[in-house]
């Protein structure tokens, strides 16, 4: 069996820093979330692409034709949320919006489970898996998730 290609994106980058606040810019969590991710793949076996590995900007269209490119397997793309109500924190999962069912959803299934249980243990509430019309949800071939952590 081949190993599978797995495509993480940090979202943002270079003079787009995403939701700002208290001296945070999502551009630089999100690099350090998939670059640890990367790794954590890598033990298990999967080959891992990057959209960024660095402070750049990447357009979204880019972004997934990198993905579609590389005939990834998966591609994943890192984001936060920015809140300014504290009850309307939390994490979410969105997949594009005619996903209906198939390998798209099992894995969106999968992954919010395991890390909504994590956040759920440190008191992050549940936002849900969504469906949106996102352009690198949209343009990539493969199954595709975009995350936002709270």
């Amino acid at each position: 069996m081949s190993r599978p290609i797995v495509v993480l994106d940090a979202g943002h980058g270079g003079h787009d820093p995403g939701a700002v606040g208290n001296g945070i810019q999502e551009k630089n969590i999100v690099l350090d979330l998939a670059l640890r991710t990367g790794k954590l793949l890598e033990s298990m076996g999967a080959i891992v692409k990057y959209t960024r590995k660095i402070d750049m900007f990447v357009p979204l269209e880019e972004r997934a034709n990198l993905s579609n490119r590389w005939k990834a397997d998966l591609f994943v793309s890192f984001h936060n949320n920015s809140f300014g109500d504290p009850s309307s924190n939390g994490f979410e999962s969105f997949v594009y919006t005619s996903v209906n069912g198939g390998r798209t959803a099992a894995i969106q299934n999968v992954v919010h489970r395991k890390v909504a249980a994590v956040y759920d243990s440190v008191g992050v509430r549940d936002r849900g898996q969504k469906k949106a019309n996102l352009q690198v949800l949209k343009l990539t071939k493969m199954p595709a998730v975009l995350l936002e952590y709270g």
